[in-house]
């Protein structure tokens, strides 16, 4: 299985011909994040072997619901899973769409930021530690509903830097990691630099120390949007599995 994946928005061309090459070849693709696009017939016919993540955002469902990080965390979960309706989908939940398109793993949030601008400032330590505890609990609840529908998630889709590699916010969402593990998730980060930049700011470095030393291993799925050529959408990687 090939480390390669591929982000899709949009309508791509060629997709079934580089799946049909890298299947050929002896190294299917591993891993398709798509952006409100079924991938399903595509992976049957050119290349069963790979997986794929679905992200489902319209106006109703646009990356965070409404008011993210205050509220009654689990409230907000149900909400965004079972609660609400779009009318723009057949008045479907997003739990709905998601068994209507049934992919390997659910991508139900992007991008919510955990960020310390300075570590010395306790303001800023306990806000941040403050919306980690309010993710994890909103996390634990989407891992729940998902798992009575049979469907598993594709955790967090964390922007690039976020969480900062501090044990304090990491701590708190060690519940809902391990939950996640028990569920079959994966971890998802949303980068947005180079492969190179990313690891300098540490992303890879925290993962992995997150995966092999808390006993909430699980596969890392880093995705990259930014890329205007359809060839170059790659994921920068799929790999750190438990040894």
């Amino acid at each position: 299985m090939s480390k390669l994946s591929i982000h899709i928005s949009g309508s791509p061309t060629g997709l079934g011909s580089l799946l049909t090459k890298c299947f050929d070849a002896g190294s299917p693709v591993g891993v398709l994040y798509s952006l409100n696009q079924n991938l399903n017939d595509d992976i049957a016919r050119y290349s069963p072997p790979t997986k794929w993540v679905y992200r489902r955002q319209t106006e109703e469902f646009n990356r965070l619901p409404n008011g993210f990080f205050t509220g009654d965390p689990v409230k907000s979960a149900q909400d965004w899973l079972v609660n609400t309706k779009d009318a723009a989908d057949k008045n479907r939940s997003q739990i709905e769409n998601i068994l209507l398109n049934s992919p390997t793993w659910a991508d139900v949030l992007n991008e919510p930021a955990i960020e310390i601008a300075d570590p010395s400032d306790p303001v800023q330590v306990a806000e941040a530690i403050r919306r980690a505890k309010w993710l994890n609990t909103w996390m634990v609840t989407a891992l729940e509903i998902a798992h009575s529908y049979g469907v598993k998630l594709a955790m967090f889709s964390f922007p690039t830097q976020s969480p900062p590699s501090d044990a304090r916010i990491w701590n708190e969402l060690l519940p809902s990691l391990r939950l996640g593990k028990q569920y079959g998730a994966i971890l998802s980060c949303i980068v947005t630099e180079t492969l190179e930049e990313t690891i300098r700011l540490g992303i890879w470095l925290v993962f992995q120390r997150l995966t092999y030393n808390t006993k909430a291993s699980m596969l890392l799925f880093l995705t990259t949007p930014n890329f205007q050529s359809f060839t170059r959408k790659r994921v920068l990687e799929t790999a750190i599995t438990p040894a």
